[in-house]
């Protein structure tokens, strides 16, 4: 299973290539939080695939509400996230543990940044205003959907349990 929260789409592309390739649902969680808790209590999958926007540092409130709702169910699983988000290394995951409860970046069986996307028209005025104040006019597209498989083919593998 995947859950993801899209703001301006590019969580939600990845997300999107991931289940594409794998067969696997997946949940934007910002739009139909209800839809994703149904079926995850339904799942009987053995993994789960977060995918995680950071935005100007912050994670969406959505997906911080719903890891945090779903503690219990969450850590039945063996989960990984994929963070998308423009920064990379170390500052990206750092990020990521300021915005998100430690227990689940700790957690996770593995944990990659696969980049981020800015489309300039697609922004409000108030979000161009910011950028362009950082010195930031231009679209820029860094997300690395050649991850796609490889978190598709850690999906698909057995657990053993």
């Amino acid at each position: 299973m995947i859950v993801y929260a899209s703001k301006h789409g590019a969580t939600a592309d990845y997300a999107r290539a991931v289940a594409a390739a794998s067969g696997h649902a997946h949940y934007d969680i910002a739009r139909d939080a209800k839809a994703a808790k149904r079926s995850l209590h339904g799942s009987q999958d053995e993994r789960l695939l977060l995918v995680v926007p950071i935005y100007a540092g912050r994670v969406l409130g959505a997906m911080r509400r719903f890891v945090e709702a779903q503690y219990d169910w969450i850590m039945t699983r063996e989960y990984a996230l994929s963070i998308a988000c423009l920064v990379r290394g170390a500052h990206a995951r750092e990020q990521l543990s300021d915005a998100l409860p430690a227990w689940l970046s700790t957690g996770a069986a593995r944990n990659h940044i696969v980049g981020g996307r800015i489309v300039i028209a697609d922004l409000t005025w108030w979000e161009r205003l910011l950028l362009r104040r950082l010195g930031q006019t231009d679209d820029v597209d860094t997300v690395n959907m050649n991850l796609a498989s490889s978190d598709a083919a850690w999906l698909s593998e057995s657990t053993g349990s």
